[in-house]
């Protein structure tokens, strides 16, 4: 089977969703007789080009006007009038020879499989509903509508439904709702995404030396952990502000990258500014270390930890709260409903906590007195839903099915 992976974001360009779904078919292709090959855009860079990941092709497409920031609620009518128009542009620039080469490939691949929503990945929607190409599309952020932007005419040559041939992936009950809502029932698959036990485990006899070679804090601190990108929706300055309410053996380490170039630089470097500035006007200096950058042992951050901390405002699911849990470390987490209540369980698994700095502070120590042997417990029921092994197995069976269909 030959599968096109069509993603907002792909490596070398930092990507949750564009890294999991490269993870995902370099496991497939492993375990099962499965190929890929991956179209991409980008929203940092605005150059295509066809490059190997790792042994792997990649097409990307970026050939925007313009890469826009993001717009504010107070931005004024013309600002807002202008920047649909050049949203319009942009779209017809990139989908069009993602179209062009959908259309010239079209008996190559058996299926289209899209993560994340942006011009290429819309056009590649709208094609294998044209072209009547089984298609599964993968929503991997909070969205209030499974449905991509679409010009009129598309919507009028192929109807504004998604194909017949589809299976739409919910990382969330959340989403799930959602979808439900437009009346998608039989096509969906409501999981977690995937957590790989090989890595993911319980392994508290590593905690000292983890702890002191990513960290430098000791035995004797609280270490929370908070591993994402530097970014407003992510939320890491609110911790900043819960730390006021406990002791000073409770320290913390916010790791992850940020973008270094493109629209959304100046935002995410002011942001991150703004972070180390509370930190100093605080005089939380010894308690809170900050590494930038992309983590590649994510495991190990969160073994070296006793408590991950996840504030984030708005989220698809969240992949590290899940591995945490895995690990055996509690978390203490925003109440996102359908999200993180779904998957943290109060005084077992961790804590959900409004968003409010002293009511997260007592969340935290609460989670402190969680005794190891509950935690184990979740730790094994995690990886009975979300490991590799249940998932994986289950989108081979998925696609298989969708494309042989006699």
């Amino acid at each position: 089977m030959n599968i096109l992976l069509v993603s907002s974001k792909f490596p070398p360009e930092y990507s949750g969703s564009g890294l999991r779904a490269y993870n995902t078919y370099k496991r497939l292709s492993a375990k099962f007789n499965v190929s890929f090959e991956v179209l991409a855009s980008s929203v940092t860079s605005n150059k295509s080009e066809t490059y190997e990941h790792d042994g792997e092709k990649v097409t990307k497409i970026a050939n925007k006007i313009s890469l826009l920031p993001p717009v504010g609620s107070n931005s004024n009518l013309i600002k807002r009038i202008v920047r649909a128009f050049v949203f319009r542009l942009n779209y017809i620039r990139e989908a069009l020879p993602a179209f062009r080469y959908l259309y010239t490939n079209r008996k190559k691949y058996d299926l289209i499989h899209v993560f994340g929503n942006v011009a290429v990945t819309s056009a590649a929607i709208s094609f294998a509903r044209i072209f009547k190409k089984p298609l599964m599309l993968e929503l991997v952020t909070d969205t209030k509508d499974p449905h991509p932007y679409e010009p009129l005419f598309l919507k009028l040559a192929g109807g504004a439904r998604l194909p017949k041939r589809s299976v739409i992936v919910c990382i969330s009950e959340r989403l799930k709702k959602v979808c439900s809502g437009y009346g998608y029932s039989d096509n969906l698959w409501c999981r977690p995404n995937p957590v790989d036990e090989s890595k993911y485990i319980v392994e508290r006899q590593r905690k000292h030396d983890l702890r002191s070679k990513i960290s430098g804090f000791t035995d004797n601190d609280i270490l929370m952990v908070n591993i994402s990108k530097f970014m407003p929706s992510k939320n890491q300055i609110f911790v900043i502000d819960v730390m006021r309410f406990l002791p000073d053996k409770f320290k913390l380490l916010l790791a992850g990258p940020m973008v270094t170039e493109g629209p959304l630089y100046e935002r995410d470097k002011e942001y991150l500014d703004s972070i180390r500035n509370k930190i100093k006007k605080y005089g939380l200096d010894e308690r809170v270390r900050i590494e930038t950058g992309f983590i590649n042992n994510v495991d190990e951050f969160i073994k070296a930890a006793d408590i991950y901390l996840f504030p984030t405002k708005e989220e698809g699911l969240g992949t590290p709260m899940l591995e945490s849990i895995a690990c055996g470390v509690p978390v203490v987490a925003s109440d996102i409903p359908g999200i993180t209540d779904s998957w943290i369980k109060d005084g077992v698994s961790g804590y959900v906590s409004e968003l409010e700095p002293e009511a997260f502070a007592e969340k935290i120590q609460a989670a402190c007195r969680i005794p190891e042997e509950v935690l184990d417990k979740e730790a094994e029921n995690i990886l009975s839903v979300a490991s590799t092994e249940i998932i994986d197995g289950e989108y081979y069976r998925r696609i298989r099915g969708m494309v042989i269909t006699d």
